[in-house]
């Protein structure tokens, strides 16, 4: 089960020549999910004031299918 789960579209911007999102972008939404759970963790406060930290140990991606621009994702934090 998910520690926190995100929900992501993909933009334009993350995209290749072919229209299709690059693989880099992969990591970029990870990193984000991992900001969105700190500041859900924060409230409204500075997510600073949490001290919480993330160490990564592993990173990993599973593509199931190509991704464009407008396709929603979801990244989970386990």
């Amino acid at each position: 089960m998910a520690l926190f789960t995100a929900r992501y579209r993909v933009y334009w911007s993350d995209t290749d020549a072919a229209g299709i999102a690059h693989f880099t972008s992969f990591l970029k939404y990870c990193e984000r999910a991992e900001e969105d759970l700190i500041y859900s963790l924060a409230g409204k406060r500075d997510y600073r004031s949490v001290g919480v930290l993330l160490p990564r140990v592993k990173a990993s991606c599973t593509y199931h299918y190509p991704l464009y621009p407008g396709d929603a994702l979801r990244v989970d934090i386990e």
